[in-house]
């Protein structure tokens, strides 16, 4: 509930996947965001149908190899080690 960090996936009507992190809980960088925030973030992409994922130190988005978000966990660079992840690759 309320300003938390976010993830979450979602889908155009044309088919398009987004996936979103939006870190939280360091005042000095990001403070996270609502689940009605995130509604709207999405809206403005056209998103149709979307779900919230788990957030927090869960959440970590990387790019090219790079972590590219700052989670809320104890080692930021890694977060929470996890089982599974979305892996987007090209064909």
């Amino acid at each position: 509930w309320g300003i938390q960090p976010r993830t979450a996936i979602g889908q155009r009507a044309d088919g398009v996947i987004a996936l979103l992190v939006i870190d939280g809980r360091d005042i000095t960088y990001s403070i996270g965001c609502t689940v009605g925030d995130l509604a709207q973030i999405f809206a403005k992409y056209n998103i149709v149908n979307a779900a919230c994922c788990d957030g927090g130190a869960s959440s970590v988005m990387a790019y090219n190899g790079e972590v590219i978000t700052r989670n809320s966990s104890a080692n930021p660079s890694l977060g929470r080690r996890l089982p599974n992840a979305f892996l987007v690759a090209p064909k």
